[in-house]
């Protein structure tokens, strides 16, 4: 299935049966059953009567694939890091950058002072925006957006539920950042503005050129 397709549940004439949805931001079913694509990713649906209970699969598949989003894992090691994506094209203390995928395209780790994973940033070239666009909105849910174009997104439907934080923001006028960080209830969004120092940012320029 793909985002916003829907799929009905075959059901005897007349039967009665119960749907639940494990993951309802992946795919939500009615009560009737019909299923309903929401997001990119994978659940089960439970069918059940009086006498028996059955699952369902379901993947929603992406229908854009600018970029394979990085393996979060936060808290992981530098050392990892460099374990699967190779030597960087510069590192200092506070972050590592490593080409990605795509020309014009890379990827930007940050570190705690213990070197272990604060967040992730794919550097995406200006002229993708609408494509990603596109590839964020059917991936998570948008949770709000602030000054300079920035928008702000969850894995979620609700704050509660969420564990995953998506932030884009125009860095300059050759990229945007794609920041993956732990969903922090607690944060402004208005007021979320990272900075990073000169030598990281001149190393991205002169990648993604």
């Amino acid at each position: 299935m793909y985002k916003d397709k829907s799929y009905m549940i075959p059901a005897p004439a007349h039967s009665h049966y119960e749907y639940h949805s494990l993951n309802k931001f992946c795919a939500s079913v009615s009560t009737d059953g019909l299923i309903l694509a929401n997001h990119v990713g994978e659940t089960d649906i439970l069918v059940s009567n009086n006498y028996d209970e059955k699952k369902i699969h379901v993947t929603v598949e992406p229908t854009y694939m600018l970029y394979t989003e990085p393996y979060i894992n936060f808290g992981e090691s530098r050392n990892a890091i460099k374990a699967r994506y190779g030597t960087p094209y510069q590192e200092n203390a506070n972050a590592a950058i490593f080409p990605y995928e795509r020309e014009g395209f890379a990827l930007m780790v940050t570190f705690d002072q213990n070197d272990q994973v604060v967040s992730y940033v794919v550097v995406v070239p200006n002229n993708y925006y609408t494509d990603l666009a596109l590839f964020l909105f059917e991936r998570y849910e948008l949770n709000g957006t602030g000054s300079n174009n920035t928008s702000y997104f969850m894995n979620a439907y609700s704050a509660d539920e969420a564990s995953l934080f998506v932030t884009v923001l125009p860095y300059n006028a050759n990229f945007w950042f794609v920041m993956y960080e732990p969903f922090n209830r607690n944060a402004k969004l208005s007021s979320f503005n990272p900075t990073f120092p000169d030598e990281i940012t001149d190393a991205l320029v002169k990648m993604t050129r």
